[in-house]
């Protein structure tokens, strides 16, 4: 009984006020790894490849969003809405954001 009632307050109360930017912060969070494993993927690509440069770095960042989301597990604290957003931000590759710094357009 008390287990539940832990569970309640735990899902109802901590995560139901996670923000929805909670992708940018992890991605903030965990910009070491993230750069690091994206490194990793991408010296494996060849020049004379025929997929364009673009397509190939969001391939890669797939791969990213995919192991590194496997091996922190933030699928088991998070709702599915939130971890769907973690997952985006990775997988978009928008570093700038991820840093801090906002690109102003004029």
């Amino acid at each position: 009984v008390i287990s539940i009632g832990l569970q309640v307050i735990a899902n109802l109360g901590l995560l139901y006020s996670v923000e929805p930017s909670a992708g940018k912060d992890v991605c903030r969070s965990f910009w070491g790894i993230l750069f690091e494993k994206h490194s990793e993927f991408n010296i494996g690509r060849s020049e004379n490849s025929i997929a364009s440069p673009a397509l190939e770095d969001r391939e890669s960042w797939e791969y990213v969003a995919r192991e590194f989301l496997s091996e922190v597990r933030f699928d088991t604290v998070l709702g599915a809405d939130r971890f769907n957003a973690v997952m985006q931000a990775i997988q978009s590759g928008d570093t700038s954001s991820w840093r801090g710094t906002t690109l102003v357009m004029k």
